[in-house]
């Protein structure tokens, strides 16, 4: 497969995941997204994960506060 064609699949599975499950399904990065200012329209290519806080494992681990 042409590598561009490859980019276009990726960026077009990603616009979709994130639409239409990471941000309306998971709290942690709805509220992540919101706190940065992130719409998930923005969100339209590999290269706009920039956009998104770096997270770590510990970011979503169980708290006493959350668990």
């Amino acid at each position: 497969m042409p590598r561009d064609r490859l980019r276009e699949m990726q960026d077009s599975l990603l616009r979709k995941h994130v639409r239409e499950y990471l941000y309306p399904f998971n709290a942690y990065y709805r509220e992540l997204f919101d706190r940065e200012g992130v719409r998930p329209e923005q969100i339209r290519s590999v290269a706009d994960l920039r956009r998104i806080p770096f997270t770590s494992k510990k970011d979503l681990l169980p708290t006493d506060d959350d668990p």
